[in-house]
């Protein structure tokens, strides 16, 4: 028992708004989870002790993995599911794809007949697809493409392992498409003024913040007042891969903030309801209310103004930007390293784009530099 004991501590946990205890566990290739119903710990760890006493006198389950050979595309997508997908976590866009794989090159292929030239000819069918969520927005990413693709080579790898069935192509990156690097711009104050002109007033604030703080979007967007100390003039925030920061703020900055005190009593940035309206997940709210801006609604919002001004940038341009306006103010590569929250000062040199006007500005500089030195020396000298 105790041996059950340890392993129930592991599988045993508490989810966010739950007040009871959940278990989740595998045993003999079988797979047990669900609700305790016990609040106490001590009391759902004897529960999931009894369950495991079950567990432990259950004959262990038939695999269909024994069964050897080749199958037809929708019986290896079900035994497929069956024996890998479901003990997964995170499945369930995998699953989705392989339904759509399945539609389109149907359910009665054989898995030994799936070529190259069926992949390719997969490939292109879903690159022809429109987004289900915003069909007005084009085709699918070709990303999107590619994990389709990864999801179908996943699952041939497993029966080529698993049931013998021979794999008829040898790599899948001559299948994938290739994503081409976006190209990072930086925007000029002019460019910056025309995306603005499209954006509210809400939008515009987190463009100026997120170009002079030069953070990231989800850092500054969700921003909440837990983490503002408006006394000292900073901010608390949890950087990518790192410790809580301590970002100051200037006093534009400062500004934008005080002007939202008391809009939200958790979030910063809030967008303003003009008339009573429904929305999908926060329900009917009355006018004059206020609801936190998310990440991907103003990505949205930045990147519609973007296209209406011909101009290809993204939101994460803006770190981009404030990184390189502080070199050329500065000319400090080190404080634009601490701006940016950078252990390598490599990453912070990918950062910063300068123009040819910028470096013709600095060869200037050195070229000023040495007729003092030179100037200086020869009336060293004369005297």
């Amino acid at each position: 028992m105790t041996k059950m004991s340890k392993r129930n501590k592991c599988g045993l946990y508490r989810r966010k708004n739950s007040k009871v205890y959940h278990f989740d566990f595998r045993l003999n290739g079988m797979r047990f989870y669900g609700s305790t119903g016990c609040t106490d710990k001590r009391e759902a760890e004897t529960f999931v002790q009894r369950v495991e006493v079950e567990a432990y006198r259950r004959p262990p389950p038939q695999s269909d993995a024994t069964v050897k050979g080749d199958r037809t595309l929708s019986q290896a997508i079900s035994d497929y599911i069956d024996q890998h997908l479901k003990h997964l976590s995170g499945s369930r866009k995998r699953i989705g794809d392989l339904q759509n794989i399945e539609t389109k090159l149907g359910g009665d292929i054989m898995l030994s007949q799936i070529n190259r030239t069926v992949m390719i000819q997969l490939r292109d069918k879903r690159l022809n697809d429109f987004r289900w969520d915003m069909p007005t927005q084009g085709v699918v990413s070709r990303g999107t493409v590619n994990e389709m693709l990864r999801a179908l080579d996943g699952m041939l790898n497993y029966a080529c392992e698993t049931w013998d069935v021979p794999k008829r192509y040898s790599k899948l990156g001559k299948v994938l498409l290739k994503i081409p690097k976006p190209k990072t711009r930086v925007y000029t104050l002019e460019e910056q003024d025309r995306i603005c002109k499209h954006l509210c007033t809400e939008d515009q604030a987190i463009v100026h913040a997120l170009i002079r703080t030069a953070l990231r979007r989800q850092n500054l967007v969700e921003l909440k007042w837990e983490d503002v100390n408006l006394e000292t003039g900073v901010l608390y925030l949890r950087v990518k891969g790192g410790d809580p920061e301590v970002i100051p703020m200037t006093p534009d900055i400062r500004a934008i903030i005080e002007e939202r005190r008391g809009n939200h009593p958790v979030y910063v940035f809030t967008y303003l309801v003009p008339e009573r309206r429904h929305f999908a997940k926060l329900g009917w709210m009355e006018a004059g209310s206020r609801f936190p801006v998310k990440g991907d609604v103003f990505y949205r919002h930045f990147r519609n103004a973007c296209r209406k001004e011909g101009i290809s940038g993204r939101v994460h341009d803006c770190r981009h930007t404030g990184a390189t306006r502080t070199l050329i103010a500065t000319h400090d590569l080190r404080a634009v390293q601490k701006l940016l929250k950078h252990k390598n000062i490599k990453d912070t040199e990918r950062y910063t784009h300068l123009e040819a006007k910028d470096e013709l500005a600095a060869m200037l500089a050195v070229e000023k530099m040495e007729k003092k030195i030179r100037a200086r020396r020869q009336g060293a000298r004369a005297g």
